[in-house]
């Protein structure tokens, strides 16, 4: 699934980090939720903790900026990865 062409020609406002560990089923639903529900222009960055083929596949299918740690950081240590990404001052 891509971001609506909206969000992509629209200057971000804010960063939105999301980080995630071995779950793609809850993964795609919190995705999605921001894509459905988030209503002003954002960037959407992934960040992978861990090796998982299956996580990797669904976070690559999205038009989103995307980092993996190859080692589990923790949510500080995926945050602070997702923040070297971010274009934006605002970041929730």
């Amino acid at each position: 699934m891509n971001l609506d062409k909206q969000t992509l020609d629209s200057s971000p406002k804010v960063s939105i980090i999301m980080p995630s560990i071995y779950r793609p089923d809850l993964t795609k639903v919190a995705i999605d939720s921001i894509i459905k529900y988030t209503k002003i222009p954002y960037e959407l960055i992934l960040v992978q903790e861990g090796e998982n083929e299956e996580m990797t596949k669904l976070l690559k299918s999205y038009n989103t900026k995307f980092v993996q740690n190859k080692e589990p950081k923790g949510f500080a240590g995926a945050m602070n990865s997702g923040l070297d990404l971010a274009d934006r001052k605002s970041v929730v």
